[in-house]
């Protein structure tokens, strides 16, 4: 009986003990990183170096080297994926930070009756999901959609416009809903980001005579910089990866005019089911991963730099 009492009264101790709680926090991130991310990683670049078609159950059967990565550069499909990817980013990365920074110094600023109000409702498209957030807009971008009854209310003449049915518009529609569903988290790190400005660096500039671009360029925005910095690699990191909207929206067509390399991978994976489609989804999910990290620690040297 005694014993039973001095080992709950030790398990007690020990479960209460600082270092316990501590480790047990830390044992179970780790966990989670080793069987979410770095074994999917892992078994992702031992499986490019192979073929597999998704059906047999040894993975790594038939070694084939870098057959893979030989034929990537050689798909016409996958440059076609780099440069929407590329593109995709570049722009989603300049319209996001644009926006929301521009919301977030009119909010801030402007001295608007219900601020509050105001960020809720700009905040809240990144609540929903992308599902439903693609659906709507196919629909708003349909040819028979609201943007075309509307257009052909003014010009009855007029068949409307085939955003989604052409090999150019599809991507920028994709890029368009994305700014219209994200731009309100960044301006919520650029709300916050501004609370934490010297107020009287700013108004030491309106007394020195500096207009107010003048002051949010040279006061302001040199003060945000750390929140500008993870805006960007947020951003970055966010339209690299991006698929929802662009399966949902477009399906990476017509003809994949519109597909990234997310979208390609799933094409590649998902949607082929034929031999050495996994292995060669692999490779380029290796591509994809190589290009985030070298531009997310581009981003980062640049911060070190100008610190």
């Amino acid at each position: 009986m005694n014993s039973i009492k001095e080992n709950k009264f030790w398990l007690s101790k020990l479960l209460n003990n600082e270092n316990t709680k501590a480790y047990t926090y830390l044992g179970l991130a780790i966990i989670f990183f080793l069987v979410f991310l770095l074994y999917p990683l892992i078994f992702s670049l031992i499986l490019s170096f192979h073929e597999w078609s998704g059906f047999s159950q040894n993975p790594f059967e038939e070694f084939v080297g870098l057959s893979h990565y030989v034929k990537m550069f050689q798909d016409k499909i996958f440059y076609t994926s780099l440069k929407n990817t590329t593109m995709f980013a570049f722009v989603i990365l300049i319209g996001q930070n644009v926006v929301g920074l521009s919301l977030a110094l009119f909010l801030f600023y402007g001295k608007i009756r219900g601020s509050v109000l105001w960020r809720s409702i700009i905040f809240f498209p990144t609540l929903l999901s992308s599902v439903i957030v693609g659906l709507v807009w196919r629909r708003i971008f349909m040819g028979d959609g609201l943007l075309n009854i509307i257009w052909q209310n003014f010009h009855p003449e007029s068949e409307g416009f085939l955003y989604l049915s052409n090999r150019i518009t599809p991507i920028f529609v994709v890029m368009l809903v994305n700014i219209w569903q994200w731009s309100g988290y960044n301006m919520v790190l650029y709300y916050a980001g501004l609370q934490g400005v010297d107020n009287e660096l700013v108004e030491a500039a309106k007394i020195d005579g500096a207009t107010w671009l003048q002051t949010i360029k040279s006061v302001v925005i040199p003060q945000l910089s750390r929140t500008i910095s993870l805006c960007i690699i947020l951003n970055i990191i966010g339209s690299f990866k991006g698929f929802d909207l662009i399966y949902i929206i477009t399906g990476g067509g017509p003809d994949h005019s519109s597909e990234v390399l997310a979208s390609q991978i799933y094409y590649e994976s998902f949607s082929m089911f034929g031999p050495n489609r996994m292995g060669y989804a692999s490779a380029i999910a290796v591509v994809l991963t190589i290009i985030v990290v070298v531009f997310a620690i581009i981003r980062i040297r640049i911060d070190r730099r100008f610190e």
